[in-house]
């Protein structure tokens, strides 16, 4: 039987993962009850553990709606600025200032950091713990920059990478450190990976909105005039520095972070967490990408084109190396720890149709629905929709399948029609029916 589930190819090849794997569920609408489930992840009412992470996990969404969002309100504030100068010949207002110099930088690297959020399979940082990264470790890394300056080299902005690489990673490592440090907390790599992402994009969003004050501090001191005529230069500059996020600051810091928690022993930072060809590699291809993007050319031309997309591809396939590090890792925490215990918990409840309204524990590895009298689950010979042996639940390696078993009318779940002989993980939540609404069941339990 053929698994083709996410967390199924996460548990028996996590090096086959893929951005369009992740990406695959963004497009798709989600309920309010899903921002809820998304929204508790880290806290007290989160019931992730080890053994369960990858049942409990949602693939990444939140952030496109987050970007969305984000991308409509810095139109508005364009839009209100616009207005105070052509209708009313007002540029001096300061909490509008200060909105247009800040949100719109930021939109981006926050929407990249809560995508990072999301691959957090250990559901394990909280999205305050998250805002709390962001903002601390961007100032902290601006400062922490400011101190390596002294001693790296000077000169053309090519040479940024020399005090900014080693400024966020210290920050990044003294995060994770202190994360590391809290009471029953277990550092992942992609623990690294979202304080890496959060660190990074405060960093980018912060230096994108020091670049838009400066500016706008510029015009307001040559007058209205000039400000009026700098308005449109202004919104460009923001506009192209939040485009350009994708291949920023974020995708700079949050794969050697990554590497450096992959490596981590017992949640101790040691000389191993440098030391291993993981760093080498991230740190190196942050490194160069930072190099290459800060590379003085022509505005817009060729040579600008192949740049950029150089560096988005080296950021890409950095973060997408060691994302599939961060999965094996924790497809073999799972695995050293089998939900198998946990089994008698998981119960399939019955919604609508003959078994409605009852709960049956799941105690043996193979479970049959249909009317065949040897079915775990038989229903009455002649049942609409039903047959004899009409779908399966298979339980492996601590965890539930479900298959079609090449039925008439066939197997859905959460609305969607099975294919026959594939066997499709199960997550409490998930509701599917047997030929129609009418049979339904719920999956319950841890």
């Amino acid at each position: 039987m053929a698994y083709t589930s996410i967390y199924d190819k996460i548990l028996r090849n996590p090096y086959k993962i893929t951005w369009l794997d992740m990406f695959s569920d963004s497009l798709k609408k989600h309920s309010r009850q899903d921002m809820e489930y998304a929204m508790i992840a880290g806290t007290s009412m989160d019931s992730a553990t080890e053994s369960n992470m990858l049942q409990k996990w949602r693939k990444p969404w939140l952030f496109r709606a987050i970007l969305i969002g984000g991308i409509a309100i810095s139109f508005i504030i364009f839009a209100i600025v616009y207005a105070c100068i052509q209708l009313f010949e007002i540029s001096h207002i300061a909490a509008l200032n200060l909105l247009f110099v800040i949100v719109p930088p930021i939109v981006v690297p926050f929407a990249l950091m809560v995508f990072f959020w999301e691959l957090n399979v250990p559901r394990n940082i909280s999205i305050y713990q998250l805002l709390g990264y962001f903002m601390v470790g961007g100032m902290l890394s601006i400062l922490a920059t400011l101190i390596v300056d002294i001693v790296a080299p000077q000169g053309a902005a090519s040479l940024a990478p020399f005090s900014e690489e080693p400024g966020k990673l210290i920050v990044a490592v003294l995060l994770i450190k202190m994360f590391g440090s809290g009471k029953n907390r277990k550092v992942y790599g992609i623990t690294g990976l979202v304080i890496g992402a959060a660190v990074g994009a405060g960093f980018g969003g912060f230096e994108s909105a020091q670049y838009a004050y400066n500016m706008v501090d510029w015009v307001q001191v040559g007058g209205f005039y000039i400000w009026e005529e700098a308005f449109e230069a202004i919104v460009m500059n923001e506009a192209l520095r939040g485009a350009f996020a994708v291949c920023g600051h974020t995708l700079f810091c949050a794969p050697y972070a990554a590497a450096v928690a992959l490596h981590m022993n017992g949640n101790r930072i040691t000389k191993r967490c440098f030391q291993n060809r993981d760093f080498y590699l991230t740190f190196a291809a942050s490194f160069i990408a930072h190099f290459i993007w800060n590379t003085r050319t022509e505005s817009y031309n060729a040579f600008f084109v192949m740049k950029l997309a150089l560096t988005i591809a080296i950021l890409w396939f950095s973060a997408r190396y060691v994302l599939r590090k961060c999965f094996a890792q924790l497809a073999a925490a799972a695995a050293s720890n089998p939900r198998d215990n946990l089994l008698p918990n998981m119960k399939v409840a019955g919604i609508s149709g003959t078994f409605a309204n009852r709960a049956f524990g799941i105690k043996n590895t193979q479970v049959f629905f249909g009317t065949d009298s040897g079915c775990n689950l038989c229903y009455p010979m002649g049942t609409a929709g039903i047959n004899e042996k009409h779908c399966e639940i298979l339980v492996q390696n601590g965890h539930m399948y479900l298959a079609d078993l090449g039925s008439t009318y066939g197997t859905y779940l959460n609305g969607v029609q099975l294919p026959p002989k594939k066997g499709y993980l199960l997550k409490t939540g998930d509701v599917f029916y047997l030929g129609s609404k009418g049979e339904s069941f719920r999956i319950e339990g841890n």
